[in-house]
């Protein structure tokens, strides 16, 4: 799926937006609002994301690779509606609003 369909497809509301991406990889505010985070690692390693086999997917990492990794595991599982976001984060970010946090101090 790419970015300019996930964006005008008039169902959007109803899928989960699926980030694979580390947690490192989220600060700062470079993640999309609303969408659930659990790292590639934690699902191939046994996390059940919980859903129903039927739930319109959207799986996101930085640029795409690990995201279409999750949706051939999720697929393989006998989730029936799993797409990866093309070109991933990197892709949707010009589309997303970013929040600027304040950097971590430092030994935190």
């Amino acid at each position: 799926m790419t970015v300019q369909e996930y964006l005008s497809d008039p169902e959007r509301d109803s899928f989960v937006l699926l980030d694979v991406r580390r947690s490192e990889e989220r600060l700062y505010g470079r993640y999309v609002t609303g969408s659930l985070h659990i790292p590639m690692e934690e699902i191939l390693g046994s996390v059940d994301p919980g859903f129903k086999p039927d739930t319109p997917i959207v799986v996101l990492c930085e640029r795409g690779g690990r995201a279409e990794i999750v949706v051939n595991f999720l697929r393989a599982k006998a989730y029936t509606r799993v797409f990866k976001l093309e070109g991933g984060y990197v892709k949707l970010s010009p589309y997303v609003q970013e929040t600027e946090l304040p950097p971590l101090p430092v030994g935190e």
